[in-house]
């Protein structure tokens, strides 16, 4: 781009460059790089598009537009991610959380609409913590363990845990799931690797190439962590406990099945803003020391 771009005139270049290899939301996109750049908000592209950009400005816009054009995702150009109307450091150690994963939050509100309550949440494979931490959000008297393989990820929850001012009452552990937790929880809430092995080419490029694959592998089914988890979840389930678990496109009733078998009741199977089964709900009305 020439050192004497405009917003505008830069705009309508990262749009065109973006269309051209086929981004299918090059005008967003376009938008929040030039506000990245410039240290601005949308509003701000859309209303001076007469304000020049500096050379550094204009070189840093260069080298972000190309990272894009590889199908780098806009999240790890950024380096954040809004969740649950919260912003969320996000590297390529941890899944981009997405608006489908805001279904369980839903969910876990819908459950328990006192907000006030005390109550402890586990979120197994944590990531970057969005669920767990948007929960504590909402629940200012909860508390919670975030578990996970990673370290990296681990590394990227704390700091999101204490960008948001939550790490009083957010705890991360390493783990394989539930295997080294010994206290109960009232919720237990998970969006575990649920994509066939087989299907994991076929994702797009900015998923298939930048997400870690550990987050995303289900095994050959796509159901190999719901199985691990359910033969864990005795272990760390408080009478009278709720799971909330994310799941992918045709298996939530696959993994309601399994909730059952495991001694849970299943309450209920939400659906995403596309209407696709997301989210199945279970609880136990029992002791498992009975």
């Amino acid at each position: 781009m020439s050192t004497e771009t405009t917003i505008g005139g830069a705009f309508e270049q990262v749009c065109r460059l973006l269309k051209d290899v086929g981004v299918g939301e090059a005008r967003l996109d376009a938008r929040l790089l030039i506000a990245h750049v410039t240290d601005s908000d949308a509003a701000t592209v859309f209303g001076f598009p007469e304000r020049g950009l500096d050379e550094e400005q204009v070189a840093l816009l260069d080298q972000l537009v190309e990272r894009r054009i590889r199908r780098e995702p806009m999240a790890h150009i950024l380096g954040t991610r809004e969740f649950w109307s919260l912003p969320f450091e996000v590297s390529r150690d941890t899944l981009v959380p997405r608006p489908d994963s805001e279904t369980l939050i839903e969910a876990v509100l819908q459950q328990f609409p006192d907000t006030t309550k005390e109550f402890s949440i586990l979120d197994l494979g944590t990531g970057s913590g969005c669920l767990l931490l948007a929960l504590l959000s909402d629940f200012p008297n909860a508390k919670g363990t975030g578990v996970d393989m990673s370290d990296a990820a681990l590394e990227i929850a704390r700091r999101n845990a204490e960008a948001l001012e939550l790490e009083p009452r957010a705890v991360f552990v390493k783990g394989d799931w539930a295997d080294n937790i010994e206290a109960r929880f009232d919720i237990i809430i998970s969006n575990p690797p649920y994509i066939p092995t087989r299907e994991i080419q076929n994702l797009a490029a900015d998923v298939a190439e930048y997400e870690p694959v550990s987050a995303l592998d289900g095994g050959v089914d796509g159901l190999d962590s719901y199985r691990m988890i359910f033969a864990q979840l005795p272990g760390v389930l408080a009478e009278g406990a709720y799971v909330f678990f994310e799941t992918g496109i045709g298996q939530a009733p696959s993994v309601a099945a399994m909730a059952q078998e495991s001694g849970l009741q299943v309450i209920d199977i939400k659906t995403d803003l596309l209407g696709i089964e997301r989210c199945v709900v279970g609880s136990i009305k029992f002791s498992y020391d009975d």
